[in-house]
């Protein structure tokens, strides 16, 4: 059976704020190959059943984690185990990546280093264990954005029932590797792999293919620590939690420190903002303002018709009459009510308060 799905995060907005272009998916398959056939739907399905979940990667990469570490946070919250054994081969694997991780799950995830020296490090390998079933993709896709989506990988799901030998195997191979053959990326560890950490040069390639925009559509730019914000961002938070009421980030031009210091401040109702030119405290308002989304500019970037369209296809593609969609306010609610009923059809915009025109029309 043939569905077709498109890749949405819910609470967390992907990298670059992109929504995936329409994907095919055929649940039944267990192959995955890349370009319209994206692995990530499979893993986030599995993801959500899982009693436990072990990842073994070459790396890790900031894109990659964003992808999937919502529904790695609903399921840690769970109380499902989580471990991630990845490779420090050729610096690929990011800081930020691991940061991300670590503030995301906390203690709920075991995350480690392979740790034997001179000896490449490169298995693609997702293992879920279910309540009376399993899985194992294996195959060429680390934990990238391109490598979850529609970049060229091979990989191949092996069932647990099916062919509980080759589960057992890789299941076995794992555990060696975590327990015997690893270091626990602890908060020490984190400061001195990133400390050691020199981009590579590779990267000039790999963030173009991240980073592709004709794969991918743009809907709206959003906002969203990045890079090393999110180291900093992770380590401010740990000094709160240690008692310190003082802090200092030093960084180059071109980190974003003012939209840094702006998500530093999200919980925060008064921020004093200090700077030696009129032009950096003019920037860092509009920083400020989109670092906590004003009402008036979220409804701006919400209200546009590419985006009302975009909406509107993904509801035409499932072929379902009935639809609840959630609005950020009651302007938004009313904007995106017309446009559905400009376009066939029929639309209704729910709010408390006295029956809005829109909904008039509806029931008449």
């Amino acid at each position: 059976m043939l569905d077709k799905v498109d890749i949405v995060n819910k609470d967390i907005i992907t990298s670059d704020s992109i929504q995936f272009k329409e994907a095919t998916l055929d649940y039944d398959s267990n192959c995955s190959t890349g370009d319209k056939d994206y692995l990530l739907p499979k893993l986030a399905a599995s993801l959500k059943k899982a009693k436990t979940i072990d990842m073994a990667v070459g790396f890790l990469m900031e894109s990659g984690v964003k992808l999937l570490i919502n529904d790695l946070k609903q399921v840690a919250q769970s109380g499902v185990r989580i471990r991630i054994l990845t490779g420090n081969y050729l610096n690929i694997t990011q800081p930020q990546a691991l940061y991300l991780v670590k503030e995301a799950l906390g203690d709920k995830v075991d995350l480690r280093f392979y740790n034997i020296k001179n000896k490449s490090f490169h298995p693609k390998s997702y293992i879920f264990e279910y309540e009376e079933d399993g899985d194992v993709f294996i195959g060429s896709s680390n934990m990238s954005n391109s490598a979850l989506t529609s970049g060229i990988e091979w990989n191949y799901r092996i069932n647990k029932n099916k062919n509980l030998e080759d589960f057992r195997h890789f299941k076995n191979v794992f555990e060696d590797l975590f327990l015997n053959h690893s270091i626990i990326i602890d908060d020490d560890e984190l400061r001195r792999y990133s400390s050691v950490w020199k981009r590579p040069k590779i990267f000039n390639t790999l963030e173009e293919v991240e980073d592709n925009k004709e794969e991918y559509g743009l809907v709206i730019p959003m906002y969203e620590p990045r890079g090393a914000q999110i180291e900093a961002l992770y380590e401010l938070r740990k000094c709160r939690e240690d008692g310190l009421d003082k802090g200092l980030i030093v960084a180059a031009t071109g980190i974003g420190k003012t939209y840094l210091a702006a998500f530093d401040s999200l919980d925060f109702n008064r921020i004093l903002f200090v700077a030696h030119r009129e032009e950096i405290l003019n920037q860092a308002e509009i920083s400020f303002k989109n670092g906590k989304y004003d009402e008036f500019e979220l409804e701006k970037a919400l209200m546009l018709n590419k985006r009302s369209n975009l909406i509107l296809k993904h509801y035409e593609k499932y072929n379902n009459k009935r639809a609840l969609g959630f609005c950020s306010n009651r302007r938004h609610t009313i904007y995106m009510s017309k446009y559905f009923n400009e376009n066939g059809i029929k639309a209704c915009a729910v709010m408390s308060g006295e029956q809005n025109e829109v909904c008039q029309s509806y029931h008449q």
